[in-house]
């Protein structure tokens, strides 16, 4: 029996007994014991109330199916702490292949970039040699006539 304090009006058509005005005494429910040793002393400390208990037993069934336990309660925490360092490890993941990805991407724009501007540096080389500029084409006509001696009879003498 348990001594709960309220007010006595609060309670005019439950069955109480009272003890005294603004006093009541009621039964305490009922609670699921667990044994601490394997064996019958459950049996034996049965009705003992400073025997290890659990919570109250529920009358109604339907409450129990929708009761979340405090082991669930940890065990859907931690899952949901796993799920985000899971998501956590799949970002840094995508993060990485991402930089990869760009880095191959840089190094195959630089290398492509470097073929170009050479094929382009040796086209201008090589136009160059050939006299595409005015200034150059003049000193090489000048370096061949210079080498070749025209004669009346058309022979040419030159260096080979």
């Amino acid at each position: 029996m348990i001594v709960l304090e309220t007010e006595v009006t609060s309670l005019k058509d439950e069955n109480y007994d009272y003890a005294s005005p603004g006093l009541v005494v009621a039964s305490i429910k009922r609670r699921d014991i667990i044994p601490l040793q394997p064996g019958n002393i459950r049996w034996i400390n049965g009705n003992n109330l400073n025997y290890r208990r659990t919570k109250d037993i529920r009358k109604d069934i339907i409450d129990r199916r929708f009761e979340i336990s405090e082991a669930q309660l940890r065990e859907a925490q931690r899952l949901s702490e796993i799920n985000e360092i899971r998501e956590d490890e799949i970002k840094s993941a995508q993060r990485r292949e991402e930089q990869i990805r760009n880095s191959m991407q840089l190094r195959e724009n630089s290398v492509g970039n470097r073929r170009e501007n050479q094929l382009e540096f040796n086209y201008n080389n090589r136009n160059s040699k050939y006299g595409e500029n005015k200034d150059q084409l003049d000193k090489l006509h000048r370096e061949m006539r210079w080498l070749t001696i025209d004669a009346d009879d058309g022979f040419g003498i030159g260096i080979q």
